[in-house]
């Protein structure tokens, strides 16, 4: 069974090889259009699979061959023309018209995450670690539904088909890189965030390797970093106000603590389980946030990366 990426950018399969083969008699792809066996990861061009080389037979199909165009998943995306507004107006079209199904499969991802975190010792490494198979699942669902292509709920489990080592050093890099540039330096932890907004679905979607997913998203949000930037402030506003929020009253409480001639250790107990509450409160806003928030930046991803994106700028 293989899969295929169509001229219009969008995934169509699975289907037989005998499917594949009346596609090309039909003109419908050709040597370099993008295929994928089902169930394995990355995209290669048709040509490079062997069972359907004898249809390129033709002096210039041959000569196409010997310079293939890169595949999706190496090739460096010019960036096309991000709008702020249409991201969000994207966003809350996309909800209305998938209400139910963003909703659940949102739902479905948080809880898998409240559950990681809520094990004893070890929950904050494991959410880390599982933090790229649950989010790249969740943006899938998302996607599919952008290109017009049938989803549920439980196809946000999908990331643990989606090259689940990939998935999962992307998502530890980018969380511990950007933790670390937040907490020496500030700002280019910010950017970094930012920058590496796209690495999960390019690797969720395109198959791709997680470092050069983290070069690619990077490279291409530095061009336009500031409208990714608004697109993803303003698809979690409220998460970042209750992150905020918490943050100021954690400084202030432990500053007090400190004025007050020592540290009291049933205080700062305290502090720190009233944190804990508001921690709490930001991840059940971020529960809300997330049927809205992921469709705005997975529209940022599609006009950024989708397969007329080159033309857009």
């Amino acid at each position: 069974m293989y899969k295929m990426i169509g001229g219009d950018g969008r995934e169509y399969g699975p289907v037989a090889a005998e499917q594949i083969r009346v596609w090309m008699l039909e003109g419908r792809l050709n040597a370099q259009t993008l295929l994928q066996i089902d169930g394995t990861e990355g995209w290669r061009p048709a040509a490079s699979f062997s069972e359907f080389q004898d249809l390129f037979s033709t002096t210039e199909e041959k000569d196409t061959l010997t310079d293939p165009p890169l595949p999706r998943d190496t090739c460096e995306p010019g960036p096309g023309k991000l709008s702020v507004l249409r991201c969000l107006a994207g966003g809350v079209d996309l909800l209305l018209k998938n209400f139910g199904l963003f909703c659940g499969a949102s739902l479905l991802a948080w809880v898998m995450q409240m559950l990681l975190m809520s094990i004893p010792v070890i929950g904050g490494l494991l959410n880390m670690s599982f933090y790229g198979i649950i989010y790249g699942g969740l943006f899938m669902v998302f996607l599919k539904r952008l290109r017009g292509l049938p989803a549920r709920v439980s196809d946000s489990l999908n990331g643990f088909h989606l090259g689940v080592a990939q998935l999962v050093l992307a998502g530890l890099f980018t969380q511990v890189l950007s933790s670390f540039g937040l907490l020496l330096f500030v700002l280019p932890g910010i950017y970094l965030i930012v920058a590496w907004t796209f690495a999960l679905p390019l690797v969720a979607d395109r198959g791709m390797e997680f470092w050069s997913a983290m070069e690619v998203s990077r490279k291409t949000v530095h061009r336009c970093w500031f409208r990714v930037a608004m697109v993803s402030v303003i698809a979690f506003l409220p998460v970042l106000a209750v992150l905020f929020y918490n943050y100021l009253r954690t400084v202030r409480e432990t500053v007090a603590l400190v004025s007050e001639g020592g540290i009291n250790v049933e205080r700062l107990q305290q502090v720190l389980e009233a944190a804990n509450s508001r921690a709490m409160l930001q991840q059940v806003v971020l529960l809300f946030a997330l049927p809205l928030g992921g469709g705005m930046i997975m529209q940022a991803y599609e006009d950024l990366f989708g397969a007329s994106a080159g033309d857009k700028e």
